[in-house]
């Protein structure tokens, strides 16, 4: 089916009627991105014939340059990212991309580490929740200092602790 006319009147903002837009329904989306690719090269072949050999080269020297520029932002925003996961694992923060928010809203370098840590230490004042939480001991259990003297003053064998265990419940007064 000629798509053209289609086209030109989609272009155009005028209606299309019911067949016409059931046309453009039916289109396959990959045979028109290759039936694109295939003009586009038509087009680009067609002006390469026109053009110099200098044109040519000034042509092919933009169309790399533009490709060095779209090479180096990606490997500058991985660096970033990199950097940044780098700082979370540092000081235990659970939301790198917040992190990196806030680094780019003040425009901290990161590379410079007191600016990090101080940005970090405003961080964990204002958004504890932001960090992963600090576990220590508790329920009752002590520190490991205070269970090492009480495995200590308890005797080793086995049958030594039955017996205090024993002597313990006997002491304990009986109600019927």
């Amino acid at each position: 089916m000629n798509l053209n006319p289609l086209w030109k009147k989609a272009v155009a903002s005028s209606t299309l009627s019911d067949s016409e837009k059931e046309a453009l329904y039916q289109i396959d989306p990959d045979a028109l991105r290759q039936s694109v690719s295939a003009l586009q090269k038509q087009l680009d072949d067609a002006e390469n014939a026109q053009l110099s050999e200098t044109e040519k080269l000034q042509k092919e020297l933009t169309k790399v340059r533009d490709e060095r520029e779209t090479l180096d932002r990606n490997y500058r925003a991985l660096f970033r990212q990199h950097r940044i996961a780098a700082i979370a694992r540092k000081f235990g923060c659970a939301e790198p991309d917040y992190l990196d928010f806030l680094a780019a809203r003040s425009s901290v370098d990161l590379e410079d580490d007191a600016a990090v840590a101080a940005m970090v230490g405003q961080l964990q004042k204002s958004h504890p929740f932001a960090f992963v939480s600090q576990l220590k001991s508790g329920g009752g259990a002590g520190s490991p200092e205070t269970l090492e003297k009480q495995e200590n003053s308890l005797p080793r064998d086995p049958e030594s602790r039955i017996g205090i265990l024993m002597q313990t419940i006997g002491k304990v007064p009986f109600q019927e």
